[in-house]
C-alpha cells in the first residue's frame, strides 16, 4: 500500500497495533528460547512504506530502529549481460549461487547448473540431485546439495564438474535445514524436535566434529528456514526463522565447527511472516536480508550485526521493493539484489536492481538497473548474488526468460 493512499487514521491504527503486537528480546547464554509474549496474538497489521514504524524491543541485542532508505531511480549499468542460457530455457530460475573453486554453481528449480566464473561453460542442464534440493553448501572443492526423502536430512556431494561424489546421511528427522561452506568445511544446520542443530563436515564427506545444538527448546518451528555465512576460519553466522500458532521468530547465532560461540539472539518475534532472504558476512560483521509480510502489505528489511550479532546500527527498510532476491558482501560493502515496483503499481514487478550500502546499512549508490524491465504480471523471475573480489556477480531470469550473468564492479 502507498503512503499517499493511507489516511491519517489508519495510520495511526498501525502504530498503535504494530507497537502492541510486536516484541523482540534475546536470550541467555544457556541457548534457551525466552517465554512467549503475553497477550496473545494481536493480529497482522499493515505496514507501511514511509511511515515511522515504532521502535522494536529487544532485551539483550540491543534496542533499535527502523529507518527507511528512500527509493530511487535506477541506473543503467555499464556491465555487459552474458547469456548463459537462451530463451525459454525450462525450469532455470536462479535462486541462490555460490563458489566451488574458480567455478560457481547456481540453484534452480530442478538441481543446480554449474558454470565458469564469468558465465561460460555452463552445463548444459541442471544437474540433477537425488533429492528435491533446498539448499546448497559448498567447500572449495565441493557442492553439497540438501534434501532428503521424508524428513531425513541427506548432503548429496559434487565436484566443480558436477561429477557425484557420493551422498551422506546428517540427520533422521528434521523439520528444516540449511547451510553454508568455507576453509574447508561445510556447516550444515537443521531443526530437530524443537532444537537447532548443527554439524560440520569435510570435502569427503566426513564430519569435522560431533553434531552440537545451538538453540534449545524452540517453539516456532513450522515452516523453519536458515541461511549461513562462513564467517572465516572454523567460525559460521547461522540465521533462523520459524513459526507456531501465528508467532513468527528470526534468530541469530555465531557459531564454530563444533560449538555455539555466542548468545543467541531473538532479533525478532511477532505475527508478521518473516521470509529470511539471505545471510552474509561483512568483515568481522554480517548484514541480513529479511521479507516481513502481513496479510495486506510486506517490507524488505536489512539488518547489520555486530561480529557478536547484536545490532550494529538501525534496521532499514527498503522502499520501492517488490521482492528481494539476495545479500551479498564485497570488499566490506554490502549488495542488495531486488526486484524494483512498478512506478504507480506496486503489486506489479518490473526491473532486477542492485543496491550498494556500507557496513552499517547506509545506502552508498542509487539502484542499478540490471537489465530492462520486465512485461508486467510476470511471475517467474529469479536472481541470485554472490559477492567477488572487486564486485558482485548477479545471475538472473531476464523479460525474455533467458538466464544471463552480469557482474557489477564494487564502489
Amino acid at each position: 500500500m502507498r503512503p499517499d493512499r493511507v489516511s491519517a487514521l489508519a495510520a495511526a491504527a498501525f502504530a498503535v497495533a504494530f507497537a502492541s503486537a510486536l516484541l523482540a528480546c534475546g536470550d541467555d547464554d544457556d541457548g534457551s528460547s525466552p517465554a512467549r509474549p503475553d497477550g496473545g496474538d494481536a493480529g497482522d497489521v499493515v505496514v507501511v512504506p514511509g511511515t515511522d514504524a515504532a521502535p522494536i524491543e529487544p532485551a539483550d541485542a540491543g534496542a533499535f530502529s527502523i529507518e527507511d532508505v528512500a527509493d530511487t531511480p535506477c541506473s543503467a549499468t555499464t556491465a555487459q549481460l552474458r547469456e548463459v542460457y537462451a530463451p525459454n530455457a525450462t525450469n532455470l530460475r536462479p535462486l541462490d549461487m555460490i563458489a566451488v573453486g574458480a567455478r560457481r554453481a547456481v540453484r534452480v528449480d530442478d538441481g543446480f547448473v554449474l558454470m565458469d566464473a564469468d558465465g561460460a561453460n555452463a552445463s548444459p542442464a541442471a544437474v540433477q540431485t537425488p533429492f528435491s534440493a533446498a539448499a546448497i553448501a559448498s567447500t572449495p572443492a565441493t557442492l553439497f546439495a540438501l534434501g532428503g526423502a521424508g524428513f531425513a536430512l541427506d548432503a548429496a556431494r559434487f565436484d566443480a564438474s558436477g561429477a557425484s561424489q557420493g551422498t551422506t546421511s546428517v540427520a533422521g528427522v528434521t523439520r528444516g535445514f540449511g547451510g553454508g561452506g568455507g576453509d574447508g568445511a561445510a556447516l550444515i544446520a537443521w531443526v530437530e524436535g524443537n532444537d537447532l542443530r548443527a554439524e560440520a563436515f569435510a570435502d569427503d564427506g566426513k564430519a569435522l566434529a560431533p553434531p552440537f545444538t545451538f538453540r534449545s527448546s524452540v517453539t516456532e518451528v513450522d515452516g523453519a528456514t536458515f541461511a549461513v555465512a562462513h564467517a572465516g576460519g572454523s567460525e559460521f553466522g547461522v540465521a533462523y526463522t520459524g513459526e507456531y500458532a501465528g508467532t513468527h521468530r528470526l534468530v541469530f547465532t555465531r557459531v564454530s565447527k563444533d560449538e555455539r560461540l555466542s548468545t543467541s539472539w531473538t532479533l525478532l518475534v511477532g505475527p508478521s511472516r518473516l521470509r529470511l532472504v539471505g545471510l552474509a558476512h561483512v568483515g568481522p560483521s554480517f548484514a541480513l536480508l529479511v521479507e516481513r509480510r502481513t496479510s495486506t502489505a510486506s517490507e524488505t528489511l536489512l539488518f547489520t550485526l555486530d561480529a557478536k550479532g547484536r545490532f550494529a546500527g538501525p534496521v532499514r527498510r527498503l522502499l520501492g521493493v517488490r521482492r528481494a532476491f539476495g545479500v551479498a558482501s564485497s570488499g566490506g560493502e554490502i549488495g542488495v539484489v531486488t526486484l524494483r515496483a512498478r512506478a504507480g503499481d506496486p503489486e506489479e514487478p518490473d526491473a532486477v536492481e542492485l543496491r550498494p550500502f556500507d557496513a552499517t546499512g547506509a545506502p552508498l549508490a542509487p539502484w542499478v538497473c540490471l537489465d530492462a524491465p520486465f512485461p508486467a504480471a510476470t511471475i517467474d523471475i529469479g536472481a541470485a548474488v554472490l559477492g567477488e573480489a572487486s564486485g558482485y556477480s548477479v545471475v538472473m531470469r531476464t523479460p525474455a526468460h533467458a538466464v544471463s550473468l552480469v557482474r557489477v564492479d564494487r564502489r
